[in-house]
């Protein structure tokens, strides 16, 4: 299902134990970050994806019109999160 939650969580700061620090987090994209980086992996998904997206708004209580006019605004959003997210390889040496 379609998401932007982010979580928040306090803890022990890692450069001072004595001290809390605020820790956010994204979640995860739906599909996996290749799907909205390569044109020929988004061909193979975009229909059904559209629909599936549309699908949930209207279980979610919009309208079918809604729903559709809504689809493409998400696509968007979550293309612009695929192409600002990091590798795992560059989230592994940030740490």
């Amino acid at each position: 299902m379609y998401t932007c939650a982010r979580q928040l969580k306090s803890r022990a700061d890692d450069n001072d134990s004595t001290k809390n620090a605020l820790f956010g987090f994204r979640t995860p994209l739906p599909l996996d970050r290749s799907y909205y980086t390569n044109p020929s992996k988004w061909e193979t998904v975009e229909a059904d994806y559209k629909v599936y997206i549309a699908s949930v708004l209207q279980l979610a209580g919009y309208t079918a019109e809604k729903a559709a006019a809504a689809a493409p605004v998400i696509i968007r959003f979550e293309k612009t999160l695929a192409g600002v997210d990091l590798h795992k390889l560059k989230k592994i040496e940030a740490v």
